[in-house]
């Protein structure tokens, strides 16, 4: 699913993010395969993750009668999306 950079709603910290998340950042970069889905998502997320890389949450537009909604977290690099989860 492409990303349009219009959803894109807050640059987010990785210390903010880790305290959503519940878990280290750079330790998920070490993990290996795992029959885990949400590690695996956030690993391969995670070892994309550049230094000058910034993290944006992101909430794709609804009709406001829709119950369905997405929301995540996007890599941005030189303002380009490189890489997203959906967290919603």
């Amino acid at each position: 699913m492409d990303i349009d950079k219009t959803w894109l709603t807050k640059a987010i910290a990785i210390p903010e993010l880790e305290k959503q998340l519940g878990f280290k950042f750079d330790a998920l970069k070490n993990i290996g395969a795992s029959s885990n889905r949400w590690l695996e998502v956030w690993s391969k997320f995670a070892k994309l993750h550049q230094a000058a890389d910034e993290l944006w949450l992101y909430a794709k537009p609804q009709p406001e009668e829709s119950l369905e909604r997405e929301e995540g977290v996007v890599l941005l690099r030189k303002g380009k999306i490189v890489s997203h989860v959906t967290t919603v």
